[in-house]
């Protein structure tokens, strides 16, 4: 089993972050877990049996808060944890991904905002995180996100996400992207 859970965010904007602490957030939270992935991935397969978890976080989903490099990073993991639940599980590869919201962590003080800033009800216990995402794991699904309630809603959020995926395959584009030629002669002669 490889946990991917090493990482850390900032909570300051991209022109009011330091920029090399922003090449080292990219490097744990995206190139050290992808390196560590294909490090162990290769035996799991041959071995026909493995289970790859990797903590991303709702941010993910929704990255226009805290960091956008954080944000990023998190959109990353989501996307290539689903990936690999593609490329892997017929394999016997086991791949989940946990997005905690708030979490009662050291993740604050690295990021440089008290957590005491956000609700009270927003926090969980890293506890209730790793219990939630162990359930979740031996119920076989792929995402866990503890603080969601109501298991519909992923459901609904992923239906949908299909859905518009499907409207992207067009061979050409759409047409308020094509630029009309009698209308283009006339602006030129403006």
């Amino acid at each position: 089993m490889l946990v991917n859970c090493a990482g850390f965010g900032a909570a300051s904007s991209l022109v009011d972050s330091d920029v090399d602490q922003m090449e080292d957030m990219i490097s744990l939270n995206i190139r050290a877990l992808t390196r560590l992935t294909h490090a162990v991935a290769p035996a799991f397969v041959a071995r026909g049996v493995g289970t790859i978890i990797n903590i991303a976080s709702i941010l993910a989903i929704q990255p226009a808060i805290l960091n956008s490099v954080y944000g990023a990073t998190k959109a990353y993991v989501l996307s290539f944890t689903q990936a690999l639940h593609h490329e892997l599980s017929a394999k016997g590869v086991r791949i989940h991904i946990v997005l905690p919201g708030p979490t009662l962590t050291d993740f604050w003080r690295v990021a440089g905002m008290a957590h005491t800033s956000l609700p009270e009800d927003w926090m969980m216990t890293p506890e209730d995180v790793v219990d939630a995402s162990l359930d979740r794991l031996d119920r076989g699904e792929i995402v866990t996100i503890p603080s969601l309630q109501d298991p519909a809603d992923l459901c609904s959020f992923d239906a949908e996400r299909n859905l518009f995926f499907q409207k992207l395959l067009h061979s050409t584009p759409a047409p308020r992207y094509r630029i009309n030629s009698c209308s283009s002669k006339q602006e030129m002669r403006v």
